[in-house]
């Protein structure tokens, strides 16, 4: 199954950790994890 994980500006910035916990996490359940850069962009225009 392929999924995709949105890690907000905050997390990568204060708590990278958690996303790259979550990351692995996702990888040892047998899934393929995707990470929609330009999503990310998005998501920090949108908050301003």
């Amino acid at each position: 199954m392929r999924v995709g994980l949105f890690v907000p500006c905050y997390v990568d910035a204060f708590e990278p950790e958690v996303g790259i916990a979550t990351l692995e996490l996702l990888e040892r359940l047998g899934l393929d994890v995707d990470y929609p850069r330009d999503l990310q962009n998005r998501s920090i225009r949108l908050a301003r």
